[in-house]
């Protein structure tokens, strides 16, 4: 009930899987632990079914993670039944696999595919065979049609209840898909973006992107305390105005939530990625943005470049993007000067040693007030 949830949470399939893997092998450690134990060392449970969902369903690093947990539950408990348990999980596993490989092309998966699906999944029954006899024989005669029915009970309604959601999540992405830009402030959407670009590069009007340069606002609820309410989902029109004539794939610029853009970078661009760092903070804060007659605000900023391989997906690319930035606002900064240090350069400066900050960009003010200094050591002199 939680998958839709979660698969919304999570911008990458990927951590989504993860999740979905370990909380369905959560499932199946839980009931290996509370099973009915007939005789000795054989315990009866419906282990099999988040198996059987994980691999239909959920892809196969959810089902490996799922079956890797429920294997080595089995494995811990033992007894006479850990050969069929292990061998009805494999089953299992192949199972729903091959069905998802054959519905996957279907239009729509229906209640009788679950339904189907929940039978072909009983055949881990045929598991019981090479049980020993007398645990075989029982097996057989009193579990094997209490567990069909079972199976087609829960597989079929997890099944459905499963199928439902990510047919929902699928026409949220298609509705998501066909508004190309924000309407608030202007930005492509993530996937307009992702479309844009492909057809660029296929068309040969764009080279393949090497890196994305995210561009976060810093302190951004404090800014958003500041400004006047209509600016609130705005400001990033703001900051994309001003960088869309700056450098090459700056109008391609997408929005991350509320607070950041991102612009993807060439090959050559990725190789400067330091100079379009520094040149984005200081565009974005040489002079103040007006949010009315009376509220003009500077916009401090957060601006980093990102390597975006051709095995990444956007999508990883920017959760890397967003660990960073949550690393960055967690750890005090490392910049802060100690009183040793403001010591340290005191001395170094009288000494005549190289000044530190030289190689810092400097605001017009420091220009303004270093000519200032050159042109009086000139009159002194003379």
């Amino acid at each position: 009930m939680a998958y839709g949830h979660i698969q919304r949470l999570f911008l990458s399939r990927y951590y989504a899987e993860i999740l979905m893997g370990v909380a369905f092998g959560g499932v199946a450690w839980l009931q290996m632990n509370m099973p009915l134990e007939p005789m000795d060392g054989l315990i009866i449970d419906l282990r099999n079914v988040p198996l059987a969902l994980c691999a239909a369903f959920l892809g196969w690093r959810a089902s490996l993670i799922c079956f890797l947990i429920a294997a080595g539950t089995r494995f811990h408990i033992g007894g006479i039944g850990l050969p069929s348990a292990i061998l009805a999980m494999l089953i299992v596993w192949a199972v729903a696999a091959l069905w998802e490989k054959v519905t996957r092309s279907f239009p729509e998966r229906r209640l009788h595919h679950m339904f189907l699906l929940s039978l072909l999944i009983s055949a881990h029954l045929n598991a019981a065979w090479i049980l020993p006899e007398e645990a075989r024989n029982w097996f057989l005669t009193n579990a094997s049609l209490p567990f069909t029915i079972l199976n087609a009970i829960s597989i079929t309604l997890g099944g459905y209840l499963l199928n439902v959601e990510q047919q929902r999540i699928a026409k949220e992405g298609r509705i998501a898909a066909s508004i190309m830009y924000d309407p608030d402030h202007g930005a492509w959407t993530k996937p307009a973006f992702e479309r844009e670009v492909k057809l660029r590069v296929n068309a040969g009007t764009m080279q393949t992107p090497a890196g994305l340069l995210v561009v976060r606002i810093r302190h951004a609820n404090f800014l958003f305390s500041m400004v006047p309410n209509f600016w609130h989902d705005k400001v990033l029109g703001l900051l994309h105005m001003r960088l869309k004539d700056t450098f090459e794939n700056a109008d391609l610029a997408f929005s991350m939530g509320a607070s950041a853009l991102a612009i993807p970078l060439n090959a050559d661009q990725f190789l400067r990625k330091g100079e379009l760092e520094d040149s984005v903070k200081r565009l974005m804060e040489k002079d103040k943005f007006e949010f009315s007659a009376d509220v003009k605000k500077l916009i401090a900023v957060d601006s980093e470049a990102f390597e975006w391989s051709v095995e990444q997906s956007l999508d990883d690319v920017i959760e890397s993007a967003k660990s960073s930035f949550l690393a960055l606002r967690t750890t005090p900064q490392k910049a802060m000067l100690r009183r040793e240090d403001l010591t340290s350069l005191a001395k170094k400066r009288s000494a005549g040693k190289q000044n530190v900050f030289n190689s810092f960009p400097r605001t017009n003010n420091e220009v303004l007030f270093g000519k200032a200094a050159f042109l009086m050591k000139l009159n002194e002199s003379g």
